[in-house]
């Protein structure tokens, strides 16, 4: 009985849809919105760590080699030349052959190549002392080894840092590595001072600039849902190293603010925590959330509802990097589980559970005007899942790719900043809408407010191109935005691809005092095999960063 009343009840849905799905999207709005709030609570924590993190990055020009000095053209009275002391580096491509003339020109440039040698491989601080003996010149090496770190507290923690790097040399990769695990931290800027002893131990000193372990933000914005509420009142709160492991924990949360904002609703909660060590970050992640809306069909009132919740766990491993650039692997495993219902009545295809596993590549390059980070990953659904659509227990395979480019160009008291973003996914098997991209989503193709449509196979192009202007303590950006996009659903091997197209015009104001405030009019176009659909969005974006 249960079964054939849920049968029934969804099948007065799908009837209320039939024909409507694009042009008035609003019920299937109110289901694939209130499931992927959670999704998007999560995903708004990452780009929000990602930009704070890229900020801190700035392009490095090419480190100078010191150089020893000598003077004279003739030849040295010495038989010949030897390396003491030398392990991190193989020098025999730069080494004088037996029979060459050793003289200041020939030492200088050794010196030169050799302290550019170890550069090349990050080494910082080597001292080089020729010493003549007898008939042999000995070139002694002495290779800097870290001996101490000072200047630990409650929020830098050098175990975690920089682990088991006290009797090793130092690499500027490894100083990196460490720094851009505290890049992460909203009140807390932390530097090093890298200290040479004599006979080439090195002591760093930690130095943190603190405001407390504790800052976040709240927001006011018009980007929810028409049934629930447009404005929606969102908060974040950061904690620098709670547990005095150079962690990280940020919490997010978000409510609909409708003219019933207890009877219909979009709400949900989000958490993030990374600790780091060495090369790896270690992190975990959660979400959860609930709606409620409601549904007219022939002046009948029917009530949807559901809840959505995620959670994972993620390793990451920095495998190279550079003055400039930084490539990581990672491996993650996560469960998301969904219920919608209507009128209490569950709504199968719309309720899976599932389990993958994915792993990627990523990758930052900063320019000396600019900055790219590209992401490629694979995800695998696993068969040991459930749910109540049978048709989504089976596994799955699912890539995506995402890739940001920024550049900036100074041009007298103005700045341009032109930004491109390319999002991609693929995936030959049929998933539920909490798996899709969405194409007409505001995090892909703008202006469209009231439509929406999701696929396995899609690919967006956002671009912005922004001048900024500094008045006082105010930043000044308005801007001009370009979005294209195209889907392919697999629904039936008939389906036509459907693609849409968006222009935006906008302004940003940020100022000192950590106050931001953004409005942005856009209007797009859907086009598919039955014909187009215009819509247009007006957003508007407020918070106060504390």
């Amino acid at each position: 009985m249960s079964r054939l009343k849920t049968t029934c009840a969804t099948g007065l849905l799908l009837l209320s849809l039939h024909g409507a799905a694009i042009a008035q999207a609003h019920p299937v709005a109110a289901l694939v919105d209130g499931q992927r709030t959670a999704q998007q609570e999560l995903e708004r924590i990452r780009q929000y760590r990602q930009q704070h993190r890229n900020s801190q990055r700035h392009y490095e020009p090419a480190r100078q080699a010191q150089q020893n000095k000598f003077k004279g053209q003739s030849c040295l009275s010495y038989d010949r030349l030897e390396l003491v002391g030398v392990s991190l580096v193989k020098p025999d491509a730069i080494l004088p052959s037996v029979d060459e003339c050793l003289n200041a020109d020939r030492l200088n440039q050794l010196s030169r190549e050799l302290t550019a040698l170890y550069l090349e491989h990050g080494y910082l601080h080597n001292v080089f002392v020729f010493e003549p003996i007898g008939q042999i010149l000995y070139l002694r090496v002495t290779e800097g080894r870290v001996a101490k770190i000072s200047g630990q507290d409650a929020i830098v923690n050098a175990d975690m840092l920089f682990p088991g790097l006290i009797g090793k040399p130092l690499r500027i990769h490894t100083l990196d590595q460490g720094l851009d695990h505290t890049d992460k931290f909203f009140s807390n800027k932390v530097s090093v001072d890298v200290k040479l002893q004599p006979g080439g131990d090195i002591e760093l000193q930690m130095r943190n600039q603190s405001r407390g372990r504790a800052g976040g933000y709240v927001g006011l914005d018009n980007n929810g849902n028409k049934g629930t509420g447009r404005w929606t009142a969102r908060a974040g709160l950061v904690i620098d190293s709670p547990f005095s492991l150079s962690d990280s924990i940020m919490i997010s949360a978000s409510q609909s603010l409708g003219s019933k904002p207890f009877s219909l609703y979009n709400r949900s909660l989000a958490f993030h925590y990374s600790v780091p060590y060495g090369y790896w970050d270690f992190s975990v992640f959660g979400s959860i959330s609930q709606y409620r809306d409601q549904l007219f069909i022939h002046e009948n009132r029917y009530v949807l509802d559901g809840r959505t919740w995620q959670a994972g766990l993620r390793a990451n491993y920095v495998f190279t990097r550079g003055s400039n650039h930084v490539s990581s692997v990672y491996g993650q495993l996560e469960q998301v589980s969904a219920r919608g219902r209507f009128e209490k009545s569950v709504i199968y295809l719309q309720s899976p559970v599932m389990v993958s596993a994915q792993i990627g590549w990523t990758h930052l390059r900063v320019l000396p005007d600019g900055v790219m980070w590209t992401d490629v990953a694979y995800e695998q659904g696993l068969s040991w899942k459930q749910g109540y659509a049978d048709i989504y227990k089976r596994s799955y395979r699912n890539f995506s790719l995402a890739f940001n480019a920024q550049f900036y160009h100074r041009r007298g008291q103005h700045t341009w900043h032109h930004e491109h973003e390319l999002l991609a996914r693929y995936s030959p098997h049929l998933l539920p809408a909490i798996k899709q991209l969405d194409l007409l989503d505001k995090y892909a193709v703008r202006g469209f407010r009231r439509m929406s449509t999701s696929a396995e196979k899609a690919v967006v192009l956002r671009n912005n191109l922004y001048l900024g202007q500094q008045q006082g303590s105010l930043t000044i950006r308005p801007y001009v935005g370009l979005d294209i996009g195209m889907q392919k659903s697999n629904r039936s091997r008939n389906e036509k691809p459907r693609w849409a197209h968006s222009w935006s015009i906008g302004l940003k104001l940020n100022a000192h005092n950590g106050l931001d405030a953004r409005v942005e009019f856009s209007k797009g176009r859907l086009h598919d095999h039955n014909g187009s659909w215009g819509d247009h969005a007006l957003s508007l974006n407020l918070s106060q960063r504390f």
